[in-house]
């Protein structure tokens, strides 16, 4: 009994200073390396919940010099004005579409001699979407809720003020407070006072100004559209097995096709989540493209391949054919698991580097562009994503 206690006495002995070192000494580590590494979310706070009125910086900047010692630096409102500044970067790259499609003296003669059928055509629907664009600006320029304020942000002259703030307006200083004594409180409201998103050219300042309510209806959308898109994976995957359950090869190409779609079809899904930074945009990618390839590459062709020969193997004992036949289906399992993996260690890196969709830009369709513009365009390269050369691996 003496010897069981020790042992349990040694265990929670262990368990206590293992917690120690994880919230203690951890939390520790992690203040030093961040003094270490300087940035502009070091020195500045977000509030999430501001009065949507208060829009004047320098009532912001006497609240919050109350918990600062060496005062505030500035002071960023952002307005809920994201949709107008969707209309206004899209008529900008109309814009940059019609000076692509024809030159500065041509712009207002879309009846030309030396314009091109087809690119007078293009520069026509061009200009109706600029005007609907231009029409949509205005109507949201008389909107009042585009003056509302949705966030403030804060920036110190030094970290400790930032450090100092969080500490005074967290909800954990101020729960014994009364109501009318709460730190939070700025004009009738309890503010949300938390670390900034990110670094200034990291943050999306187009979908910055959405609200979390919004925010999470449109993540809870865009998850069932990715579990639709899994389901229909599934589904051409399990056609493909069934129609050619004599082939190999074809089961696993199908598979790769649309593996080389999912990253397109999570590019538009993760732009309708509209997250407020780049870091948590390529997250976001990168979990989608990993989850629905891992699930069509892995998960459901295992699935079916496992489902035909288990029923082959009930068939051949049905029939009572012999081992050689049950162990020619375990084989056939291994082969179909084989040719996938080999043709995804290979063909998937090499479309990558060989890319077609670039050789076809830069050496069909530049040399056929009516413009110099165009054909400038058609040099610009292939984009990368991060998320998606991850997940490629």
């Amino acid at each position: 009994l003496s010897g069981g206690m020790l042992v349990y006495a040694s265990v929670v002995l262990i368990i206590v200073v293992m917690l120690y070192t994880f919230f203690v000494v951890q939390r520790r580590i992690e203040v030093e390396v961040d003094e270490l590494q300087l940035k502009t979310s070091d020195y500045t706070v977000m509030v999430h919940n501001p009065p949507k009125d208060e829009d004047d910086p320098e009532e912001w900047k006497l609240f919050f010099e109350k918990f600062a010692l060496r005062g505030v630096r500035s002071c960023t409102i952002v307005r809920n004005n994201t949709h107008l500044l969707e209309q206004l970067v899209r008529r900008r790259t109309l814009r940059s579409q019609l000076d692509q499609c024809c030159t500065p003296c041509d712009e207002n003669n879309t009846d030309a001699q030396n314009l091109d059928p087809v690119i007078t055509e293009s520069v026509d629907a061009i200009r109706s979407q600029m005007l609907c664009t231009e029409s949509t600006i205005k109507v949201l320029m008389d909107d009042p809720s585009v003056s509302e304020v949705t966030r403030v942000l804060v920036t110190f002259e030094i970290e400790t003020d930032r450090r100092h703030v969080l500490q005074s307006l967290s909800k954990y200083a101020n729960r014994n407070r009364a109501p009318e004594e709460d730190a939070r409180r700025y004009k009738e409201t309890v503010l949300k006072v938390t670390d900034a998103l990110g670094e200034p050219p990291s943050v999306l300042w187009n979908n910055f100004g959405i609200c979390h309510k919004e925010r999470t209806k449109r993540k809870v959308v865009a998850n069932g559209v990715m579990v639709l898109l899994i389901l229909l994976n599934a589904v051409a995957v399990y056609l493909a097995a069934v129609r050619f359950d004599e082939s190999y090869i074809i089961p696993a190409l199908v598979i790769i096709l649309i593996n080389f779609q999912i990253p397109t079809v999570c590019a538009y899904i993760c732009a309708y989540e509209k997250n407020p930074t780049e870091e948590s945009l390529q997250r976001s990618l990168h979990t989608k493209m990993s989850i629905c390839r891992w699930i069509n590459s892995a998960l459901v062709y295992l699935i079916i391949s496992s489902f035909a020969t288990e029923l082959s193997i009930k068939s051949n004992n049905a029939q009572g054919n012999d081992d050689d036949e049950i162990q020619r289906d375990f084989q056939s399992l291994v082969v179909h698991v084989y040719v996938l993996f080999l043709l995804d260690m290979t063909l998937t890196p090499a479309v990558c580097l060989l890319d077609p969709v670039g050789i076809f830009k830069r050496h069909f369709a530049a040399p056929r562009s009516g413009l110099e513009k165009m054909m400038n365009a058609n040099f610009q390269g292939t984009h990368y994503s991060l998320s998606e050369r991850f997940s490629n691996t």
